[in-house]
């Protein structure tokens, strides 16, 4: 329902419809985590940090990968009548700032599953959270400063790797855990 009938329609009005998609974009896990338990429906799993630390690392993900995308496509998302911030944002200034502050917001939300779950992830996973968050951070700080769409389109891929990475090292190391 966020989708169609809120973020859709913003789309063409305000870029602040890129901040309103993450909330769907962001369910899947928290659904996930909240079905995956005994007892489903369980108030205490909607409830828990765990699940709602993948919320956080989803939402928080999903924006600069979002703005890189519409930095890369500017043009034609402004050709479809959208106003994302890209489409508005000339001289790529706020876009990459923007895209910066959320890549550095990544490090502790990559972190926040390993303080959400100890029992689960520790420091396998959060150094590789931290590692990765870094790397992405130093593309991002890149961008600030060519604001070349070659820069942006280096963070999207990026992004699609990140993503995986750090969900793959969570399953890992939690299976690591569960056979000790």
């Amino acid at each position: 329902l966020v989708y169609t009938l809120i973020y859709t329609p913003m789309k063409p009005r305000t870029a602040l419809s890129t901040y309103v998609g993450t909330i769907p974009g962001a369910l899947p896990p928290i659904i996930g985590w909240v079905a995956a338990w005994p007892g489903f429906p369980s108030m205490d799993r909607f409830t828990h940090p765990g699940g709602w630390s993948l919320f956080l690392l989803m939402t928080v993900w999903q924006l600069p990968h979002s703005f890189a995308l519409a930095w890369m496509y500017k043009d034609d998302y402004a050709r479809g009548g959208f106003r994302l911030l890209p489409v508005i944002d000339a001289s790529g200034s706020k876009t990459s700032l923007t895209i910066a502050a959320w890549a550095a917001a990544q490090i502790p939300a990559t972190l926040a599953p390993a303080w959400a779950m100890p029992e689960v992830l520790g420091w396998p996973y959060a150094t590789l959270a931290v590692v990765s968050g870094l790397g992405y951070l130093w593309l991002a700080f890149r961008l600030l400063k060519t604001r070349a769409v070659a820069d942006a389109r280096k963070i999207f891929f990026v992004s699609i790797m990140h993503l995986p990475l750090l969900l793959v090292a969570m399953v890992a190391e939690a299976a690591v855990r569960r056979l000790l």
